[in-house]
């Protein structure tokens, strides 16, 4: 690197892995990135290798004022030392700091304004942070070299003053303002706003000062230069939205959506992707409306046309949302046929691969910004590769499998327990299999279909199941296990709870108090429209398993606040299809709420608990001892829970 760095220029940036944290480390990748016009845009390096050396060259563009970088592996990031970072500024051609270079040094490496200037990657790693007051000093630095840059300095300093992080003057602000807006007619200086800088100016003055004079002033600058800009954009967008908000019928979205229509047609998406949003309100605005306008088809008519046509004028961060409202909740819940949503998903699917970067989205590299379209949206991509399958696609669905497993590891029983099913499928070795199965026994995430498969393997390979439960916990992390244990153990409690008798499911009653005296009951609550209350029963069957022979221990399954009419009709088609031994039980009807959920909200009271799945473990005297609500996703993990509290309380004396 040479000692000084020069818009126009290039920077040679060698790194010699021996000596930094990423020692003795294989494929080792680079991010650079430069500061400009602030806002920082990353870059991927292109790395040569020498010697174990690696090198690269970037050329500086002429408006770069920063530049920072990072090497990185797989599960290791090098940004520097615990005391700097990888940075240096680019001076111009006369030797002197580049506009904004003091301002984005500053806040990139300050305590609480690295949202505002700061790098995502980076910013939150562990080298050391300078406080406020060298914040401020960047900033007035900035100032003081270059005055001409106040339009843009002074958002930040005032962003940083609203959230009480720098202490700077509100005259001060509203004064410099008041100057910038004189800018123009100074000889010389060659200024002239861009619609960002007012509508920053516009915020501050809006948000922080609260000066209605200086806010028409800068409105009627921003309306008379820049017709059918952004600051339009928002008052048109709030205008329907208030409309909505006040119409006589409120579920009547007919005029509200032909308006929107209208709105996107004069106010395209795509045009204003990089612009500057002023008003915290407008993106809650523009969401309900875009999902008003899409989903109202959807709900009237099952009809996504309206949806698909919107799709490429849809921001990106909301098309994450629309794969999990209008293709993960119907396929999950079985509302639709896989037939049906599947060219739905694929094209939303295919909508958020395509997309390019914004400008914010910017501070992420190429590379980057492509491994995100994965990493944010793991949950999507197994239900579609779930939905690939499904639909006779299964050799895509391994594929796609494939590629999620370099996220997920192991660490998901769900997509473990799929991912096995493709491999299965696909023809892949037993070898393979094996060995993710192996893999997620260790982290306890296998799921009891991948028991089966490994236990059906040991019997095969020793000619009988003697010895197979030692192996099978020898495959297990024993500090993890022990970890689990002891975190269970310790939330161990004892307090009485009143029994109730319950409508069992093939008729009949059962009493606690009476039939189930001297048992330790495990009760686990849940409802037929509950998902993490389903996705749990197959670790709960498991649990059955291991104790179904031993009759000091009972366990029952408690619908609770069914609202279908038919929901015992439902739970016993959903049992009969999966294949559980369960006793179902009935929830006691309750006035107070109509429905049968009368256990549920008494229990709820005492434990000042509410939510399903509710899983609650009753001793032998009638005492709640264990509860846990919701569902973690892992069933061997579950069943260990389980097993942890039921063996424990057979101990006791």
């Amino acid at each position: 690197m040479p000692q000084q760095l020069k818009t126009g220029g290039t920077a040679t940036i060698t790194y010699d892995p021996s000596l930094t944290i990423l020692k003795g480390q294989t494929d080792i990748e680079g991010v650079y990135y430069l500061w400009k016009n602030y806002s920082w845009e990353a870059y991927d390096m292109n790395l040569s290798k020498k010697d174990g050396k690696l090198t690269t060259t970037i050329q500086l563009p002429g408006d770069a004022a920063l530049l920072a970088w990072k090497f990185y592996t797989a599960d290791t990031v090098d940004v520097g030392g615990d005391q700097f970072m990888y940075g240096y500024y680019i001076l111009d051609k006369n030797g002197n700091n580049m506009p904004g270079a003091n301002l984005g040094w500053g806040f990139l490496r300050g305590e609480t304004t690295q949202d505002l200037a700061g790098i995502p990657s980076i910013s939150n790693l562990g080298w050391k942070k300078i406080n406020n007051q060298v914040v401020k000093m960047w900033i007035n630095n900035e100032l003081r070299y270059h005055p001409e840059e106040s339009p843009n300095v002074n958002w930040f300093a005032a962003k940083a003053l609203m959230r009480d992080s720098i202490p700077v003057s509100k005259d001060l602000i509203r004064e410099n303002i008041r100057k910038e807006l004189q800018f123009e007619t100074i000889k010389g200086l060659n200024f002239k706003f861009t619609e960002e800088q007012l509508l920053k100016a516009y915020d501050v003055a809006e948000n922080l000062l609260g000066d209605t004079v200086l806010m028409d002033t800068l409105k009627l600058m921003i309306k008379d230069r820049f017709k059918g800009g952004e600051f339009d954009r928002e008052e048109a967008l709030k205008q329907i939205w208030e409309s909505t908000l006040h119409q006589k019928n409120p579920k009547d979205l007919t005029d509200s959506n032909k308006a929107f229509a209208k709105f996107l047609k004069k106010y395209p998406d795509e045009k204003f992707r990089d612009s500057y949003v002023q008003w915290d309100m407008f993106n809650h605005w523009y969401a309900g409306n875009f999902r008003a306008l899409t989903y109202d088809d959807i709900m009237k008519r099952n009809d996504y046309s309206t949806l698909l046509e919107y799709l490429p004028h849809t921001p990106y961060s909301y098309l994450g949302t629309y794969f999990w409202h209008c293709v993960m909740i119907p396929y999950e819940r079985g509302d639709v046929k896989p037939g049906f949503i599947y060219p739905i998903a694929q094209k939303i699917r295919a909508e958020i691969m395509g997309r390019d970067r914004t400008k914010a989205d910017k501070v992420w590299s190429p590379n980057e910004w492509e491994e995100k379209k994965y990493s944010d949206y793991l949950m999507h991509w197994l239900d579609y590769a779930k939905i690939l399958n499904d639909v006779n696609k299964s050799q895509e669905a391994l594929a796609l499998c494939d590629t999620l497993s370099q996220y997920y590891g192991v660490a998901n029983a769900d997509f473990n327990h799929f991912y096995m099913t493709m491999l299965e499928k696909g023809g892949r070795s037993s070898n393979e299999i094996l060995t993710n199965i192996k893999a997620a026994v260790n982290k306890n995430t296998a799921s009891p279909e991948m028991l089966a498969y490994l236990k059906n393997d040991y019997v095969k390979s020793h000619n009988g199941e003697q010895g197979y439960e030692a192996y099978l916990q020898n495959l297990k992390s024993a500090s993890q296990m022990e970890a689990q244990k002891a975190q269970v153990l310790k939330k161990l409690i004892k307090t009485p709870a009143k029994p109730f008798a319950f409508d069992k499911l093939e008729g009949g009653r059962i009493d606690m108090a009476k039939d189930l005296k001297g048992k330790i009951v495990v009760i686990d609550l849940w409802a037929t429209w509950c998902g993490p209350c389903k996705a749990a029963m197959p670790g709960m069957q498991m649990a059955v398993n291991k104790y179904k022979n031993d009759k000091s221990i009972q366990f029952l399954f408690l619908s609770t606040m069914e609202q279908d009419k038919n929901f015992i009709a439902k739970i016993k088609e959903f049992i009969k299809q999966k294949g559980y031994n369960f006793q179902v039980v009935l929830d006691e009807p309750n006035k107070e709420s109509g429905l049968r959920d009368l256990a549920y909200a008494t229990w709820g009271k005492t434990f000042q608990s509410s939510g399903i799945p509710w899983k609650l473990i009753f001793d032998k005297e009638g005492n709640v001892r264990w509860m846990s609500t919701g569902y973690f996703g892992s069933p061997s993990a579950l069943c260990d829970e389980i097993s942890y509290v039921i063996d424990y309380l057979e101990s006791e004396k």
